[in-house]
């Protein structure tokens, strides 16, 4: 959280605008529950991954009247290498979440979907 701290505070100063690209680790499910915190989504041994990567976006939110400009984007939730194309993901909207497709199984990201092994700490 220090980086985040940091980087607000220079950007304070310089009136930058800040685009952060995040995981969709911090969406909600159709259950309420952020998406790390879901099983069939993320694997537990990348929870603390995701938790640690959520928390700058935290500190952003601590500051909604702050001098920085900022919006967020969020990848996608299913990332496989090599599988079939999928259909444009619904947009979310400012401050939304995600909805559930009907009939979509769990969004799952691990290694095996690509994500490095040192990435997993």
């Amino acid at each position: 959280m220090k980086a985040a701290d940091e980087l607000l505070d220079g950007l304070a100063e310089a009136g930058s605008r800040l685009v952060p690209v995040r995981l969709c680790a911090h969406l909600l499910g159709p259950d309420g529950r952020p998406a790390m915190e879901d099983p069939t989504v993320f694997p537990p041994e990348i929870r603390s991954f995701a938790r640690e990567h959520t928390a700058g976006l935290e500190r952003l939110r601590e500051r909604p009247e702050g001098p920085v400009d900022w919006v967020l984007l969020t990848t996608a939730g299913h990332v496989e290498r090599g599988g079939p194309r999928a259909e444009p993901a619904p947009r979310a909207g400012v401050g939304g979440q995600l909805p559930a497709r009907e009939g979509e199984p769990g969004r799952r990201i691990g290694k095996e979907n690509g994500m490095r092994e040192e990435e997993k700490e």
